[in-house]
């Protein structure tokens, strides 16, 4: 559109200095009678203009149609009473020769014409900046009394000659206007609004017609209607017409506009009436109580199964405010949550209460109230929700009651194995050393029966014996658990002291990588490595020296530790079963051990919110897994541990 509307400015300047051309040596003499008719014509198109811009003004309130539409009021007043005095009838009553009176009328009306028109190139400037209302009584004052200005002084003064054939232009007056029909051509040109309206297409065509009847005909004129005065009223009536086209057209692309927002409103209102259905029947079908109200706390809107929670019919909770609903003594609680959805800029919703409410028979029930600021175009609403909680705190009161209970017999469980296993010992001590001494003191007496009798009496107590301290170890995991940050490199290096004598004996060695820092409990985890190192030790393959390899990487579950060897594995069908208490693979005369370490290991880790999990075959070795969650890192770093945990 940019380069077609150049092409249509540039063909129709073209053509009007073609006109100077072709027009230079005429003797067209036209007449009084042609004269008026064109005038008559140029004064109702520019009533017409005047009319179509104040509707597309009052319209659209945009400045620049209020001054095209005083221009050319008040032009077609002046073009008026310059037809007037073109009659034989009032040039008469006049004090100026006709021969004055028709040029300086005319130059009059389209000076008045070219002012406003700047003003109106002006506001269409300004009118992205300039958001101050216009006063449009002084829009009206000023042209009116500037056109009474004019009639007076025709009507009084006495008018200079208009014509000076001895210039070369003989109405050199004629390029007063021409410079405001140049300036607002210009402007209008500029702001580029003729690339996307046609209107301002048609205004600037129209300002070029104008400023060359002013510029290039009318300053050419001997005298009146010759060929250069016709050409210029011609060129007067054409450009009226264009601004007139191009609000025909600007008039019908605004009802069109209209007709598509009137079917849009309608469209939107069927579209808003379906939303309101589906919004009444979201709200019908919710598991829960709703209750909308204005920002006064006043219920507008019920569901029904907030009539059966409170047992209130719609008519007497609707207009009622939402605070009667509860209890005086609870309604601070709601107070406080309304105040906060109605302060709510952001449209969050308000927190959750759980506030004490009211049924209609007086009886009380504890219920969680939710509210939720709803925005629309005509007002503000709450949404509040309500849902009764009295199942929920009596499972709650259940829960509880059983967690108190399970704790209770928990503790109870532990101070009887830890009674149990440490009562037991000194019985246990006394059996085993009067049978040693009965087989000290009767050794001559004994024979091999008795003896062997006596050894498996013994080592039944001892084995007894080192149950029950396994036992007493894993009823005391967890009692005192106490977080600390802690160097699994200085921790691992403990481990190894623990086992020199060990590892020496079976020809082994423990590799670590570089491991980070950790918040555990330090005793625990300790426990839990010493158990899988020495279980590594222990079930190593005969003809082989055996290799401990511990890692560690970071994981989703925090830090993940890895204790593997290369041992003689187990079935991975018992990966479970291992960790159970008195849980043995293997016969007892071959490994040692009472079946609880690992037992004792699962529960050093669980109470850290850790997990343990294996990964092994017969033969292949096995590689124990367990994490340490992360936890917030104490002020104060734990030091090298001593040997003794």
């Amino acid at each position: 559109m940019p380069r077609t509307g150049r092409t249509a400015f540039g063909a129709a300047a073209a053509v009007l200095v073609a006109g100077v051309w072709f027009a230079w040596p005429s003797e067209w003499l036209g007449s009084r009678e042609l004269h008026t008719l064109m005038e008559l014509l140029a004064m109702l198109l520019a009533f017409f203009v005047s009319a179509l811009a104040l509707a597309r003004y009052y319209s659209r309130k945009s400045k620049a149609f209020l001054y095209i539409a005083t221009a050319f009021v008040g032009t077609g007043l002046l073009d008026g009473y310059h037809t007037a005095v073109t009659s034989s009838f009032v040039a008469p009553l006049l004090p100026s020769e006709l021969g004055s009176l028709i040029p300086w009328s005319w130059l009059a009306s389209r000076s008045f014409l070219g002012l406003f028109l700047v003003f109106a190139w002006r506001a269409e400037t300004r009118g992205d900046l300039d958001v101050a209302p216009v006063d449009e009584r002084k829009v009206y004052g000023a042209a009116f009394l500037l056109t009474l200005l004019s009639f007076l002084f025709f009507a009084f003064a006495p008018l200079p000659r208009a014509y000076y054939p001895e210039w070369f232009f003989h109405r050199p007056q004629e390029f007063v206007p021409a410079l405001a029909f140049g300036l607002a051509l210009i402007g209008f040109y500029r702001i580029r609004r003729w690339e996307e309206e046609a209107f301002h297409r048609w205004l600037v065509l129209s300002l070029l017609a104008g400023l060359a009847s002013q510029a290039l005909y009318m300053p050419l004129a001997t005298t009146n209607f010759d060929v250069w005065f016709d050409l210029a009223h011609m060129l007067k009536v054409v450009s009226y017409a264009l601004v007139l086209a191009g609000l025909l057209g600007n008039t019908l692309y605004a009802f069109r506009e209209a007709e598509d927002s009137v079917q849009r409103l309608g469209t939107l209102n069927a579209e808003l009436a379906e939303a309101g259905k589906q919004f009444e029947s979201l709200v019908e079908g919710a598991p829960y109580g709703i209750l909308v109200t204005d920002l006064q706390g006043r219920i507008t809107l019920v569901n029904g199964r907030a009539e059966n929670m409170f047992g209130y019919t719609r008519t007497d909770l609707v207009d009622k405010p939402i605070e009667a609903l509860v209890p005086a003594a609870s309604r601070s609680d709601s107070r406080f949550a309304t105040e906060h959805a109605i302060d709510d800029d952001e449209g969050a919703m308000a927190p959750n209460r759980e506030v004490e409410v009211r049924r209609a028979d007086g009886s009380r029930f504890w219920a969680e109230l939710t509210l939720v600021p709803v925005r629309t175009g005509a007002r503000d609403l709450i949404l509040a929700t309500v849902v009764d909680t009295t199942k929920k705190r009596l499972i709650e009161a259940e829960r509880e009651k059983h967690t108190r209970e399970l704790a209770r017999s928990n503790h109870d469980l532990a101070e009887f194995a830890y009674v149990a296993s440490h009562d037991l010992q000194e019985p246990l001590r006394v059996v085993s050393n009067f049978i040693q001494l009965l087989e000290v003191d009767y050794a001559d007496q004994l024979d091999d029966n008795a003896r062997e009798y006596i050894h498996y009496a013994v080592d039944g107590a001892q084995r007894m014996r080192a149950m029950l301290n396994d036992l007493l170890d894993y009823s005391r995991v967890g009692a005192d658990i106490e977080f600390k940050s802690i160097d699994l490199n200085t921790l691992l290096d403990v481990v190894k002291a623990d086992f020199e004598l060990a590892l020496e004996e079976a020809g082994g060695r423990i590799q670590v990588e570089e491991l980070p820092t950790v918040v555990s409990d330090r005793t625990l985890l300790l426990q839990v490595v010493r158990n899988l190192v020495g279980n590594a030790i222990k079930f190593r393959k005969e003809d082989q020296e055996p290799v401990i390899e511990v890692s560690a990487r970071r994981s989703e579950e925090g830090v993940e530790v890895t204790v593997r060897d290369e041992g003689i594995g187990m079935n991975p069908d018992m990966s479970d079963r291992i960790f159970e208490l008195f849980q043995r693979l293997h016969v007892r005369g071959k490994y040692a051990g009472t079946g609880i370490g690992l037992a004792i290991v699962r529960k050093s880790v669980e109470n850290q919110g850790g997990r343990i999990w294996v990964e092994t075959a017969v033969g292949q070795g096995t590689s124990f897994h367990f994490t340490i969650p992360d936890r917030r890192e104490p002020q104060a770093v734990d030091g090298p541990p001593s040997s003794n945990p």
